[in-house]
């Protein structure tokens, strides 16, 4: 069927409605490189789209070598703190022993229990393990509670200025936390439901942030649990 254009309104009736006309007139209107854009456009959208697909996959896989480093590094720094801990615990009967006592106005101090090492004399650890088993059979303390006793790093005894009997629940970290407070204060309130006598609480370590030295402080119903850094010097 042949076409007659006369005016441009001809022109454009061809072009919408007649596919030939109209690709005809895209070839001699258009070069060739525009008519190749569609195309190359959507196979550059798909490229662009498995490349982003696989940078993806390469930060995913980055993020997971991230958190196998950073719990590589927290495991670490856990087990130095633990060694930290250790080394002090070898160091609580010897060094922290008289500056317990000095900063709190204490005399004749005794070391009752190491949860680490046995306590020379042995009649003293036995004498502490005899009235933990003693408390437990009458009641009053609980089998949890002897376990926290059992659990303390050192139980120190010595006589305040009224000459009365004192203990001492001391907990150590190579850094204290916040567990570390909790516990020297469960198992100072647990030393005077034992013995009926005043008991205090203490953790020694390398270091402290400063959260943790308020929740060291005294408030409300709850003790101070006084804080030995071993850099510190008497």
């Amino acid at each position: 069927m042949a076409l007659i254009i006369e005016t441009t309104d001809d022109f454009i009736r061809a072009l919408r409605g007649n596919e030939e006309f109209r690709a005809a007139a895209r070839r001699e209107l258009l070069t060739q490189d525009l008519l190749a854009l569609p195309k190359e456009f959507s196979e550059f959208k798909t490229s662009a789209e498995e490349r982003f697909d696989s940078i993806d996959r390469r930060l995913d896989k980055m993020d997971e070598r991230f958190d196998g480093v950073e719990q590589d590094i927290r495991t670490l720094t856990v087990s130095v703190n633990d060694l930290r801990g250790s080394a002090l615990e070898g160091k609580m009967s010897t060094r922290l022993r008289q500056r317990v006592a000095t900063t709190l106005g204490l005399t004749r101090p005794r070391i009752l229990w190491l949860a680490e090492h046995y306590v020379q004399p042995p009649s003293r650890a036995e004498e502490f393990a005899r009235r933990m088993e003693q408390a437990t059979d009458m009641g009053e303390i609980t089998e949890g509670e002897a376990d926290r006793l059992t659990s303390t790093d050192m139980v120190m005894r010595a006589t305040n200025a009224s000459g009365e009997r004192v203990h001492v629940a001391v907990e150590a970290s190579g850094v204290i936390g916040s567990r570390d407070i909790i516990r020297a204060r469960q198992s100072a309130d647990i030393l005077k439901k034992m013995y009926v006598e005043d008991a205090a609480a203490a953790v020694y370590g390398f270091s402290i942030e400063a959260e943790q030295v308020e929740q060291a402080k005294a408030v409300d119903d709850l003790a101070e649990v006084h804080v030995f850094l071993e850099t510190e010097r008497l």
